[in-house]
């Protein structure tokens, strides 16, 4: 059903389907300045793997003894050399009011480090990157309040930039058009899009607001407009 509140859309996001084991070989993150030019990037790799709630591939509908889990998920740095192999498990509890358990691993010390709550905004690998941003939003849904802003149709969104995997030998950087930031990327139309405003209920958090595009077929994030508190 159409959601009628920014919660409802939200939860289906972050309950919808797209699998019960994902993987991303090779998510690449650029940092580009206001004239197109890319001044750092970074590679992920990202699993995720359901724990209940599992649909196609067996166990189902759960992993024996980890009913109390919704899922696992693991993401490390590939790319650059100097932060190769840093990475965070992070497990979540299907029941949100539990916090999430959070580990790092520190390769250039072979140690692993359990993470505290607070830290989940803390820049990851001294990137501008923090463990909830990832997939546009990957936090608990009662750390935060929705709001549903606009429901938009149509609108253009990404819908890939060609590059291939780390272990291609023709991956090539990605293409910008002179003198603006929006790179040389296909594009698709969708149809019918949600524009949500995400407040965090903790006003310490770093970031005042999230103003996340769902689309309204799949409910992934399209777009996601991040502002901190200055």
């Amino acid at each position: 059903p159409e959601p009628k509140t920014g919660l409802e859309a939200m939860y289906n996001f972050v309950y919808g389907f797209d699998g019960d084991e994902i993987s991303y070989r090779y998510a690449r993150l650029d940092y580009v300045t206001g004239s197109g030019i890319i001044e750092k990037s970074v590679a992920i790799r990202w699993e995720r793997m359901l724990m209940t709630g599992r649909k196609l591939l067996p166990p189902k509908p759960s992993v024996p003894g980890q009913e109390s889990l919704k899922h696992r998920e693991l993401y490390y740095f590939v790319e650059p050399f100097d932060i190769r192999g840093v990475g965070n498990l992070v497990i979540r509890y299907v029941d949100q009011r539990k916090f999430d358990d959070s580990y790092a691993y520190l390769p250039s010390v072979r140690r692993i480090r359990r993470l505290s709550a607070t830290q989940k905004d803390d820049a990851l690998a001294g990137t501008d990157y923090a463990i909830q941003d990832f997939r546009e939003f990957n936090d608990r849904l009662v750390a935060w309040d929705f709001k549903i802003l606009a429901k938009h149709k149509p609108m253009l969104a990404v819908l890939h930039s060609g590059h291939t995997d780390e272990f291609s030998k023709t991956r090539k950087p990605l293409p910008l058009y002179p003198g603006t930031a929006f790179p040389v990327m296909k594009w698709e139309v969708h149809p019918d899009t949600w524009v949500i405003e995400a407040t965090p209920k903790d006003k310490e958090r770093i970031y005042a607001k999230k103003i996340i595009v769902l689309d309204g077929y799949t409910w992934l994030p399209l777009h996601t407009g991040v502002y901190d508190r200055q």
